[in-house]
């Protein structure tokens, strides 16, 4: 994979037939990139890694938009469509804010040690997932804690929320994942629950 370091960033190269996405890009610019699947069409990685994208349209790709290990970054006011994976965040703290993420396989993955804050975001009408949360490490002990609030996450095809590979919560300890004040497509508790997923061998609670 090709990568263009820049003073704010790093990102792939673009297909010919695509446009760059800047480190920092204006908010008066909406621009429209389009490429084609097994490729991430902006990446920013990389100790000390940190810019904004905003007011962008970011759509048929194996990964909108791919945050590793950059703390730095906000994703704001965005449409991520039509992709594998919309926003992947691994050991990762980036703010994900007031975006539109709606029919891709899933909205957010969050891997590894990642704590970013997400709220006021749309996701909605993903084929498998709403949110996804996931573990690794050999005991599975790097888990992310994001903070997810004031969100409308609904309408996604197998569950809102996935949790994967956290642990017995006797080797874990006690862990919260807060998911207070989201707006779950419906107010009954049985149906949130429902679509709500703790992996087999996970004990997370969530606070709404």
């Amino acid at each position: 994979m090709a990568v263009v370091p820049g003073a704010e960033g790093a990102f792939q190269t673009p297909q010919p037939h695509a446009t760059r996405i800047p480190a920092t890009m204006p908010a008066t610019t909406i621009p429209t990139y389009i490429g084609v699947l097994d490729e991430a069409r902006a990446v920013l990685g990389g100790s000390g890694a940190k810019g904004t994208i905003s007011n962008a349209i970011i759509e048929y790709a194996d990964v909108g938009i791919s945050i590793d290990t950059a703390n730095s970054v906000t994703v704001s006011n965005s449409l991520l469509r039509n992709s594998d994976r919309a926003i992947e965040i691994i050991n990762a703290s980036p703010t994900i804010s007031s975006n539109t993420i709606n029919n891709n396989r899933v909205g957010i993955r969050i891997a590894s040690s990642s704590n970013p804050q997400v709220s006021n975001n749309t996701v909605t009408a993903n084929s498998e997932l709403g949110v996804y949360c996931i573990a690794s490490g050999l005991s599975c002990e790097e888990r992310p804690y994001p903070e997810i609030h004031n969100n409308s996450i609904y309408g996604n095809g197998q569950y809102e929320l996935k949790t994967e590979n956290y642990g017995e919560r006797e080797q874990a300890g006690d862990y919260v994942l807060n998911v207070r004040n989201n707006w779950w497509g419906t107010t009954d508790f049985n149906q949130i629950n429902s679509k709500i997923s703790k992996h087999l061998f996970d004990k997370p609670e969530f606070s709404r």
